[in-house]
This record gives structure tokens, sequence and C-alpha cells, in this order.
């Protein structure tokens, strides 16, 4: 594991009022898909309570067997690569609930094109997969379950955050913008590399995040703020939450809100994580994604399974409806959640986050597995 420091320029940290849980107004109880009220102070502000995109996969109806997703939500729209038309719904594998959204090289009329040097080449439904475009923005933030069920050595190509050419950027998948997280052959190499493009002094390009491995739901965030030029006020973090995570605070020049070939660089695109490559016929990996939240600030609420928020090896994003420097209204989601204690969390737009405030699950899902307890690494601050 490498610690990324040296070649980073800061800022000391300035003195901010840490947010704090008071009460919640279900009497600490809260059950899946209630409303409560979270009660406290310094939560900040939040001026569209709502997260841009909050999606369970769940679709609301029956849906017939592995359904597009673009049919049900055009907003996710086709990513340009797609032959076969992007994203399945499926009930093959969920985290929550009982769906998700997946791809698969050996998915139905996924054939194999031939390889210019001979022999079978790879799939051509390994690219089958969504984007989700958001108002241009300096900050994007993304919280989703992944899971990858594999037997070949190819590589997964994971979300992305990127700016699309529209928005100034390098466009939907490589280029200027773009910050990707990834992975060769997660049952044999259970590790994620964080990469980010040449629109960044910050080269991660040899940094792994370990991972639980092959057939097993792992929870991914991920988020950066371009830095305003001169200005120390950038930000970058990828997290597998109850394993690994980078977090780099008070960044210059990771990636800058400025111009790009004439044009306003800013963020503007989510790639889902659902694409392959250099996998070979036989092999039958598929991917599944399931409860995205998409935002463009940092402000959030959690649900975690531990009174220390860094400490927690499972964490279920809350969906506010309501945001004020004093009071929270949020739809529970318990996600897996077994009934019991938890702890909720309030984090500002700049990240600090509450101290976790004691609450009690209704009886809902067993818990999964949990992972290791977490490690993270920082940069000092």
């Amino acid at each position: 594991m490498k610690i990324l420091a040296g070649a980073l320029m800061l800022l000391p940290v300035l003195a901010f009022a840490q947010p704090n849980v008071s009460g919640v107004n279900s009497g600490n109880a809260i059950a899946n898909n209630s409303s409560v009220r979270i009660s406290g102070s310094a939560f900040g502000t939040k001026p569209n309570p709502a997260p841009l995109k909050w999606d369970n996969f769940e679709a609301g109806a029956a849906l017939p067997t592995e359904t597009r997703l673009d049919t049900v939500q055009p907003e996710w729209v086709q990513f340009y690569h797609n032959s076969l038309g992007g994203a399945l719904y499926t009930s093959r594998q969920a985290h929550s609930g009982a769906r998700s959204v997946y791809n698969a090289v050996d998915r139905p009329g996924a054939m194999y094109v031939a390889d210019p040097n001979g022999g079978p080449g790879p799939s051509i439904g390994q690219w089958e997969t969504n984007l989700f475009r958001t108002p241009p923005s300096n900050t994007l933030f993304i919280s989703y379950w992944f899971r990858v069920d594999t037997g070949g050595y190819g590589a997964q190509k994971m979300t992305r955050i990127n700016s699309s050419e529209a928005a100034g950027g390098g466009g939907d998948y490589n280029g200027y913008g773009s910050y990707a997280f990834g992975g060769n052959a997660p049952c044999e190499e259970p590790q994620m590399d964080v990469s980010t493009d040449n629109g960044s002094t910050l080269n991660l390009g040899n940094v792994y995040l370990t991972t639980p491995g092959c057939g097993t739901w792992v929870h991914v965030q991920m988020g950066r703020t371009l830095n305003t030029i001169g200005v120390s006020n950038g930000w970058l973090m990828s997290s597998l939450v109850g394993y690994e995570t980078l977090n780099f605070e008070n960044m210059q020049n990771i990636f800058v809100a400025g111009t790009h070939d004439g044009k306003s660089l800013q963020l503007d695109t989510v790639l889902l994580g659902l694409m392959c490559a250099n996998f070979s016929q036989g092999d039958h990996t598929a991917m599944y994604i399931d409860d995205m939240y998409i935002d463009n600030t940092r402000a959030r609420v959690e649900l975690g399974n531990n009174a220390v928020y860094g400490s927690c090896s499972h964490r279920e994003m809350q969906i506010p409806s309501s945001w004020s420097a004093s009071a929270i209204d949020v739809t529970v989601n318990t996600g897996t959640f077994a009934a019991g204690s938890a702890w909720m969390f309030v984090i500002d737009a700049n990240g600090r986050v509450s101290p976790g405030y004691p609450v009690t699950v209704a009886a809902g899902p067993p818990v999964p597995v949990p992972g290791a307890p977490g490690k993270p690494i920082l940069n000092g601050n």
C-alpha cells in the first residue's frame, strides 16, 4: 500500500464547528422507509436537500426478466460503446431489496468478436453500461454497492466521475477530468487501483486498495472537488468502506476548476462501473451495482455500525428531503442492517463528520458479513 503525501501542497485546516446530532424525533427508533427528523447543530447548508440521484434499482413494479435500465429510467443514458442496450435490471443478486443492475460478458447476445491475431476475441458485451448526467459543478460525490462474480483474468472497469466534452473535459470515459476506480482479475488479485487523468498533478497510477475479492458486496464511495486556480481547496477520496480509504483534503492541482481547450472545466458525468475488458471466450464475469447515491456536495447523512465513523465496517446512505443548520429530515434506508443498535452521522459540505448518535433499527433483513475494521490512508490531516 502506497501513502501519497510528499509532492502535495497542503494548507492548515481552519477551525469550524463540528456537526453534532442531539436527537432523532422517532424516539431514536428507526424503520426502513420511515421519515425521521434529525436535530442538532452545525449541520451547515445544503441548498438542494435531496441527492441528485438515489436509485435502489427496484423500479417500483414487477419487471420482465433482465429489462434494460434505460427503458425504465431514460436518465440512465446508454454509454456510447454499447451494442446490446446497456445495463440490465436483474434479480440474480441484490445488496438490498430484490434487484440490482448488472452486466456480464456472457449475457444473452454477447457473442465474441474475432481477434485480429487469431482465435476468439473479447465479448462485445464487455462495455454495456449507462451514465448519468449532472448539472456541471466543482464537486461530485457518489456512493454505491458493488459486486463482481468472475471466472476470468480480465480488467473490471468500475464507476467513474468525469467531465464530459460539453463540461470542458475529455469525455465520458477517459481524458481530462476523469477519475477512475478499477482492477484486474478480482478473484485472483483482490485489489482496486485508483487513477486520475492528465488534469491532475497527483499521479495515482500505482495506488491500490484491498478488496474482499469476488462474490462479496462491497460499499464504494468516491468524491472529488476541483480546486480553484491557485487555491488549496481541492479534495479527492476513494473508499472501500470497512476495508481501506484514500482521502486528500485542502489540495491544490488535483483537479483545477478553470478552462481546458477554451471551455470551462466542471464535473457532470457518472459512468456506472459495469464495464470489463480483455476477457476471452469461456469467461463468466458478471458485475452488479445497487443503491447508487449521486450528489454535488459532500453534505450527507449515513447510518453506521460503530459510534466512530471511520471504524464502521457497514454504512448505509440516508435520503434527505429538507436540510437546515439545526434539523434534517431523511427517509430512512436501513439497507441490510439487522434489528439492533446503529449510529447516525451527519457530514457537512466540508466533510466534517458528527460523532455517532445512537439509534435502534427496527426488524429488517439480516446483516451481511462485515469487512475488516476501517484502515484509512490520509494525508496527515
